[in-house]
């Protein structure tokens, strides 16, 4: 092969080279950017930690836009019908999370927790309103409840497990006795 072959082969070899090192950096900029970090936490950590801990039916989802206009937040509207700890009440609560459908658009936010109508539920609240989900551990502080086919009640998720009501009011009176 002449030289002048051998450069042109060589420049080209490096310019696509050069190019896939740039498609690859892109593409990590782009996943990286969407991801959520969320440390593992356990029922005691969750309960030492939550400004108010209580049990309640999801009655009402309603997305909407933000007043600004740039985020899609969700209104879950709750039925509390425990305080399992902290200082709030029972009654209706409407706690607001980020992410939600509004239209066609739909914004979601990887690690949060899924409410749906009826569902019944345990939550891990934080009453920081600067917090774009306020349920401590993202979905670890969401404890669905199950009736098992032995007639069961069970509350949990598979983050933290899942524990019988008993189970979890000693765990939760215990975590808060400790501090």
């Amino acid at each position: 092969m002449n030289p002048a072959m051998a450069s042109k082969t060589t420049r080209a070899a490096h310019l696509i080279r050069a190019g896939a090192i740039l498609i690859l950096l892109a593409t990590l900029d782009i996943t990286g950017a969407a991801a959520s970090t969320v440390l593992p936490m356990t029922l005691e950590q969750l309960a030492r930690r939550a400004d108010c801990i209580i049990e309640a039916d999801v009655l009402e989802l309603s997305s909407r836009w933000n007043a600004s206009s740039t985020q899609i937040v969700t209104d879950i509207t709750l039925d509390v019908s425990q305080v399992l700890a902290g200082e709030c009440n029972a009654g209706r609560r409407t706690v607001t999370t980020l992410g939600g459908r509004v239209g066609d658009l739909d914004m979601r936010i990887s690690g949060a927790p899924v409410f749906q109508r009826d569902q019944q539920v345990v939550l891990f609240l934080s009453e920081d309103t600067e917090l774009w989900v306020p349920v401590l551990g993202m979905a670890q502080g969401l404890l669905n409840r199950e009736l098992r086919p032995d007639g069961t009640e069970v509350f949990g998720n598979r983050s933290i497990g899942f524990f019988q009501r008993n189970e979890l009011q000693q765990a939760v009176t215990g975590a808060r006795e400790e501090d």
